[in-house]
């Protein structure tokens, strides 16, 4: 293993590029084995068995034109172009997320409402029978009511005139009222007993549906909520589904006066200056000038991400929700 020693630039050396161990020693030698910088004296006892060792001049000879700084700088700009693309990926993913949760509040919100018009209209129609059930019983007994109040007072008349007979009439008189009274009281009895045998007790009952108990005892929840992740494409910054989406290149020509504020994924001419444009975020595909003047927009189910050219005629979307539209 190399020897490592904390490396220092002298302040007050104008000669920026010589560094300095610890013990204030000048590092003018480089070991190509370790990729160490060292002093003479780190030579001598660290790196005495290394069969590459430089000065620093030669080893950093000719560094800004090699093939080594060049395979460096394109890595790096390679890796910060993938960071951009999947921090944009991020950031649009977030962006859906949050358009998706608000969607699903308000399909949520309709189905409430719709919960809430069905068992209005439910309510409405149980009111309704109730009230129609409610109106026969009660004429029912209403008839009863009239019926018996009838019979009462034919009864009571009865009464009366033989109590007032038995307190000042003849016995004749009595006599020839009583026999009236009971013929007429023994057909009306007998009529009364058969109407009053034909009475019955009314009673309002509302037997729930079935299916009305189970819901009630076992909707716990209307819906679900998970999460569905899909590998990223870092090359893309977009996320992939079980079919994978197939990008292409076009011509790279300027579109005046163009913005639509959205996430514009892709885009291919066509013939008379034309060009059709994928918007992500609106989900539709834009077909407008070089002018930036919008002819027509195509309204997506799902988020298109590309759009590739199958002849002057046809066009295909490639959308998230693994479908493919042919305009």
């Amino acid at each position: 293993m190399p020897h490592r020693r904390d490396t220092t630039r002298n302040p007050n050396d104008n000669n920026h590029g010589i560094l300095y161990t610890t013990r204030r020693e000048k590092m003018k030698l480089y070991c190509m084995d370790h990729k160490q910088a060292c002093c003479a004296i780190c030579v001598t006892v660290h790196h005495r068995k290394c069969e590459h060792v430089k000065t620093l001049n030669d080893a950093a000879k000719g560094i800004k034109e090699s093939p080594e700084i060049t395979d460096l700088t394109e890595s790096l700009k390679a890796m910060i172009d993938e960071l951009s693309t999947v921090l944009e990926g991020r950031k649009l993913n977030l962006r859906e997320l949050k358009r998706d949760k608000q969607q699903y509040l308000d399909k949520i919100s309709r189905v409430r409402q719709d919960i809430n018009k069905h068992l209005d209209l439910l309510e409405k129609m149980v009111n309704q029978e109730l009230g129609g059930r409610y109106k026969e019983a009660s004429i029912l007994i209403g008839n009863d009511i009239a019926e018996i109040e009838s019979s009462l007072k034919v009864m009571s008349n009865y009464k009366n005139v033989i109590d007032t007979g038995l307190k000042n009439v003849s016995d004749i008189h009595v006599f020839l009222e009583m026999n009236k009274i009971k013929q007429q009281h023994s057909k009306r009895s007998e009529l009364l007993k058969k109407r009053l045998k034909e009475i019955k007790h009314h009673e309002i009952e509302v037997q729930f549906e079935d299916n009305w108990v189970y819901l009630i005892s076992n909707l716990t929840k209307i819906g679900t909520v998970t999460i569905n992740s899909t590998p990223l494409d870092v090359k893309s910054g977009i996320h992939r589904g079980k079919g994978k989406t197939n990008l292409h290149n076009c011509t790279s020509r300027k579109i005046r006066n163009f913005s639509t504020g959205q996430y514009l994924t892709d885009g291919i001419f066509v013939p008379n200056d034309k060009v059709l444009l994928v918007d992500c975020d609106g989900r539709k595909v834009i077909f407008c000038t070089l002018e930036g003047q919008v002819h027509k927009e195509l309204s997506l189910s799902g988020r298109p991400w590309s759009i590739v050219q199958i002849d002057d005629r046809e066009a295909v979307v490639c959308c998230t929700i693994h479908k493919t539209y042919s305009i």
